[in-house]
């Protein structure tokens, strides 16, 4: 392949969730016309690397693939996902539209107190997924599994707020439990040995693309992984579906975010769980609600 065009472009937009995401758009062309887009928009908070230094590794990359140097090199995960993204729809193309499962029963507890948390959990007879997002300490999270049994939750994401209180928890409650948050931060051969969890939340953009999705869940065996965004765009949102559906089809994902936005870039929506090959490949981008950088 030889690549004729690199552009970058950057997006700010506004959210229901009452911040704004920033990130980048790249667009490459190649000698043939043909495009590949990806999204690089790293997570403030979770994510190793500034948006500033996403870009800053960007324009690097384009100055090497403008001269056609395509040799390995390191860059963040972030980048590594968007650039993943673009190269993956000039060099591997989806061949037909692709089905994926998406999962809606989960509920986000961290800011409610436990009565307030058994009381909406009680509202549903479905086994749940719940989040805690590591903001209970472990004394709170037992009351909380007090008033249910193990039968009653899918699991329960990042239960405590202490690493080591996570076989504690399993330990004291018997409930099974998922990591997100913690899978960044620790070893993957150690978290892999902590009794009762069951599940991994992968994050692509946080992780690093397809081939370190692929290492997890290869070194993960028997356990489940269940991919999800970090707010991206719809065409974040698109590479994550593909990324899922393809190592790991069976599990479905927690990609349906792209509601929070008011203005779409793509016309892209997860609860059809269906990536269409002509749109993937054709991306028709409302290119208004972005600033060129390069």
């Amino acid at each position: 392949m030889k690549l004729k065009e690199f552009e970058i472009y950057s997006y700010k937009l506004p959210t229901s969730l009452g911040f704004i995401r920033e990130g980048l758009i790249v667009r490459l062309i190649n000698e043939l016309g043909q495009e590949g887009i990806g999204e690089i928009a790293p997570l403030p908070g979770r994510s190793t690397e500034t948006l500033k230094e996403a870009l800053a590794f960007t324009v690097q990359l384009r100055d090497r693939f403008l001269l056609q140097d395509f040799s390995p090199a390191f860059f963040p995960p972030s980048v590594m996902f968007g650039m993943e993204m673009a190269l993956s729809s000039l060099l591997f193309p989806i061949k037909d539209d692709t089905p994926f499962k998406l999962y809606s029963n989960k509920l986000k507890l961290k800011d409610l107190s436990v009565s307030e948390a058994v009381d909406l959990c009680k509202m549903t007879t479905e086994p749940l997924r719940v989040d805690l997002n590591r903001k209970w300490d472990l004394v709170k999270t037992i009351e909380f599994c007090s008033h249910f049994e193990p039968s009653d939750f899918l699991y329960i994401e990042d239960p405590v707020s202490i690493f080591k209180d996570l076989e504690k928890f399993y330990d004291q409650t018997g409930f099974s439990y998922a990591i997100d948050e913690y899978l960044s931060e620790h070893p993957l051969e150690r978290l892999l040995k902590l009794r009762g969890l069951t599940h991994l939340v992968i994050k692509p953009t946080l992780h690093g693309g397809l081939n370190r999705c692929k290492f997890i869940v290869t070194e993960a065996k028997g356990m489940k992984c269940v991919f999800s965004s970090t707010y991206e765009t719809g065409i974040g949102l698109m590479h994550i579906a593909r990324i899922g559906a393809t190592i790991n089809s069976s599990e479905p994902m927690g990609i349906d975010t792209h509601s929070i936005f008011s203005e779409q870039l793509i016309p892209f929506n997860p609860q059809e769980t269906l990536i269409q090959k002509e749109l993937y490949h054709n991306l028709p981008i409302a290119w208004n609600k972005l600033q060129k950088v390069i």
